[in-house]
């Protein structure tokens, strides 16, 4: 249980290089699996220590986030992620 809460608690230092890698680089989607390889971002950003479920979280989250400054739609589950992760 506390392994769970460190995945899902980020650090200043983890957020800033998640942002800088993300708009950097962007990160691959696998169609045939139907979810996100984090591998080869995970390594370049130096965030090793999350897991593939913690790093898909945090990028819907911001994703959400984006879409909400850019005035897009958000759905009820979209805006739901966000106050999930604060």
């Amino acid at each position: 249980m506390r392994m769970e809460l460190n995945q899902r608690r980020w650090s200043r230092r983890e957020e800033v290089d998640f942002y800088r890698f993300i708009s950097s680089f962007g990160v691959e989607y696998n169609k045939h699996r139907k979810q996100y390889d984090w591998n080869k971002f995970r390594v370049l950003s130096r965030l090793e220590k999350k897991t593939d479920e913690s790093m898909t979280e945090y990028y819907n989250a911001f994703y959400t986030m984006l879409k909400r400054s850019c005035g897009l739609k958000v759905s009820e589950d979209e805006g739901m992620i966000i106050v999930f992760l604060c």
